[in-house]
């Protein structure tokens, strides 16, 4: 650094401190290993080939190599394609990276042993490399890493047993109780349950072959889910797509996602929803469900509204025939885009006899204070 005094003294006796020397990583101790593809035991020349019927079993171990068998919890498992090579945008530098993923799923660790099985999707880089796969394990002895790169990746597997059903998926926005045509706020969120009989193919190699979401049947600003992607725990041939939009105009519009299988068989499903921007606190109307309610029951009170995960505090009171106010409660949600009651806050609904009835409702938003009222009309059977 002296060096420099001459064009640039200002500099000379500068010093730059990357994070906390007097810290260390918090990296876990205990080590997840895989031990065995599809029944054998581990070699350096395993190859994992396209549409390869594939299970892994591992431990988890301690320091000295020895299974925690009182280990209990969960594991990550993602598998890379071979790495990319890539350029830094500035200097051009070029280096390698991970970047295809060919399986994020996750397993049960059971007395610190664990097995996963999953097909590997028809679109791979086919050429013979060294591949990428990455553990992480959550669980009631700590946190437990492993990274395996001694395997290739490569190929077509000769007596793959391909598949020309469809997947089927399932379509929501916010939460699973989403309903076609439902208010939501400009940036929902994408939930999708998707279910293959052999898996879903999340590693976008092929081309037009990405999951996507496209909004009012416009692909040219379509979101590619691939890696909002996973696959449910134990069960690789299901999984949930979970993905925030954004930028969404107000007024209705059209979602659809599409996905494929592992042997490239395609699937969508669509669904049709409203927006309304968070300049104002707006909301479909209260539903109440089941009415008529028979004596004992309590109802389901839900409201869809534009607001996200906001905080909404919600004032209900019930009022009679004769237009007296008989009961009130008060709850709290910050659900996103749906307000929904919990039962104790209907509960004195039990104690009132037979009749019709008014419920009104008032949303409040706890960080602007604007509000809005709804109200239904409830029959009580005795």
């Amino acid at each position: 650094k002296n060096a420099t005094w001459a064009s640039a003294a200002i500099n000379t006796r500068n010093f730059c401190l990357l994070a906390d020397p007097g810290l260390t990583l918090a990296l876990p101790t205990l080590e997840a290993k895989i031990l065995e593809i599809n029944g054998s035991s581990i070699q350096h020349t395993d190859t994992l080939r396209a549409l390869q019927a594939v299970t892994l079993r591992g431990q988890v171990q301690n320091a000295s190599g020895t299974l925690q068998a009182d280990y209990n919890g969960q594991i990550r498992i993602t598998l890379f394609d071979k790495a990319l090579p890539q350029r830094t945008l500035l200097s051009g530098m070029s280096y390698q990276t991970f970047r295809t993923v060919l399986f994020n799923g996750s397993a049960s660790v059971v007395n610190g042993s664990f097995e996963i099985a999953f097909v590997l999707p028809l679109d791979i880089n086919y050429s013979f490399g060294p591949g990428n796969l990455q553990l992480y394990a959550e669980g009631t002895s700590g946190d437990a890493l492993g990274c395996w790169r001694s395997l290739t990746v490569g190929g077509t597997d000769p007596d793959a047993n391909t598949s020309s059903t469809p997947p089927t998926v399932e379509l929501f926005l916010n939460d699973y109780s989403w309903r076609s045509g439902d208010l939501t706020g400009p940036e929902p969120v994408l939930l999708a349950r998707v279910t293959d009989d052999q898996g879903i193919n999340a590693a976008g190699l092929g081309v037009g072959r990405e999951l996507l979401a496209i909004v009012d049947g416009d692909e040219r600003f379509a979101t590619v889910l691939n890696n909002s992607y996973t696959a449910d725990p134990d069960n690789a041939k299901r999984g949930t797509i979970v993905q925030r939009l954004s930028g969404i105009p107000d007024g209705e519009h059209v979602l659809t996602i599409r996905v494929w299988d592992v042997a490239n068989n395609p699937a969508e499903a669509s669904t049709r929803f409203f927006v309304t921007s968070d300049a104002s606190l707006a909301a479909h109307e209260l539903l109440l469900y089941p009415n008529p309610l028979l004596g004992g029951e309590l109802p389901q009170l839900e409201l869809r509204h534009n607001r996200g995960s906001r905080s909404l505090r919600a004032d209900i009171t019930v009022v009679s025939s004769a237009g007296v106010p008989v009961a009130r409660a008060q709850f709290f949600s910050t659900a996103e885009g749906r307000l929904v009651a919990p039962s104790d806050a209907l509960e004195p609904l039990r104690t009132l006899a037979a009749g019709l009835y008014v419920m009104e409702l008032l949303v409040t938003d706890t960080a602007d204070g604007q509000a809005l009222r709804r109200s239904s009309r409830i029959v009580l059977l005795r």
